[in-house]
């Protein structure tokens, strides 16, 4: 039988030790990825409804347009207000609506302040 010697036990223990580091570094990436990703995900959501919003302006007036991006908004848990959405519409040429808000990207440590843009365009026909 063969016994390791005390340099292949401190080699083990070290490849061990390596593994749970890497381990712990994946999880971290993945929390802060998944975190990320989240905020950009329910901003590119709002976006389309936005968009889909915007195309069917020629039938609906500001007020409802307004009224169903707020309800998307609130929805996905967007801190988005009234005034904080802007519609222009030139008749017969073209209708634009503008959405901005901000959200904190929280970890534990570390707090980043983000601003969300959205901008659609649509021609009135």
């Amino acid at each position: 039988m063969c016994v390791p010697s005390n340099d292949e036990w401190r080699q083990r223990g070290m490849g061990k030790f390596t593994a749970i580091i890497l381990i712990a570094i994946v999880c971290a990436a993945a929390f802060v990825g998944f975190r990320y990703g989240a905020l950009w995900l329910d901003y590119y959501r709002l976006r389309d409804k936005v968009e889909v919003e915007t195309r069917h302006a020629a039938i609906r007036d500001d007020t409802e347009i307004k009224g169903a991006i707020l309800e998307s908004a609130r929805e996905l848990g967007i801190p988005l207000e009234p005034h904080d959405i802007k519609i222009v519409r030139r008749p017969h040429i073209d209708i634009t609506v503008k959405a901005k808000y901000e959200e904190d990207f929280v970890l534990p440590g570390y707090r980043r302040r983000l601003t969300f843009r959205i901008e659609a365009n649509e021609p009135l026909q």
